[in-house]
């Protein structure tokens, strides 16, 4: 099993072996990667979000309590540093800039790339609260379960739920004018 896998990764590399550390960075770049996009919409922050998150998952990753999953811990710290990216990006440059929903697959983007809903969709999610969207983003966009939103959010699982279903209303209100 993978999470058992990554227990043994960490293992390895809390014993000095770098190459654990190296399979971890390599099972989990790409996910990384799509997710700091999805928040910040653009490559070279994606790639910078990418890098420190992995620099601070190797600082820190002796400090991992394993109460949850690697996988969840990784998506707090991405999740984390892309806010930052964010704020830090809206503090030089002065202008609001919020994530949009990355369309799941790459057959799906060409489907909808010039579709007026997926405009009027891609504008909704971007005029939710932050909270809001960032649940959409976890929830729709990368498939987590309520419980690793709520991690990755520092919210309780309820509070994570009823982010959703006000996003939703929401974002049907808006899109149903």
């Amino acid at each position: 099993m993978r999470l058992d896998d990554d227990e043994k990764l960490i293992d390895r590399f809390l014993a000095g072996d770098v190459t654990g550390f190296d399979e971890l960075v390599r099972r989990y770049q790409k996910m990384v990667y799509g997710l700091a996009y999805q928040f910040v919409r653009n490559h070279s922050d994606a790639d910078e979000v990418a890098q420190k998150t992995f620099l601070a998952v190797y600082r820190k990753l002796s400090s991992f309590n394993r109460q949850s999953a690697f996988k969840t811990w990784i998506y707090r710290i991405s999740v984390n540093l892309a806010k930052n990216q964010i704020r830090d990006r809206n503090r030089h440059s002065g202008e609001e800039v919020s994530p949009r929903l990355a369309d799941i697959k790459p057959s799906a983007e060409e489907v909808l790339r010039d579709s007026e809903r997926d405009k009027l969709v891609s504008q909704a999610i971007r005029l939710l609260p932050e909270k809001q969207r960032q649940v959409v983003l976890l929830r729709v966009a990368n498939e987590l379960p309520y419980k690793e939103i709520a991690q990755i959010l520092d919210c309780s699982e309820s509070a994570a739920k009823v982010h959703f279903h006000y996003a939703l209303q929401t974002l049907k209100r808006r899109l149903s004018t």
